[in-house]
């Protein structure tokens, strides 16, 4: 759904997404000199089935 260039799920489904991440999503954070290090072998290590990119 959605028009243009931005998509949505529709109202009952955007609500649906929006209570799925409240239940289920974490951040934290960790201070590091060199973060790209740290990100890429995360990314590298992690099953990460939201980040399509």
């Amino acid at each position: 759904m959605g028009s243009g260039k931005r998509m949505t799920f529709g109202k009952a489904g955007e609500a649906t997404l929006s209570q799925w991440v409240a239940d289920n999503a974490r951040v934290c954070w960790i201070e590091q000199r060199e973060p790209r290090d740290l990100e890429s072998q995360l990314i590298s290590r992690l099953e990460l089935p939201l980040n399509l990119g």
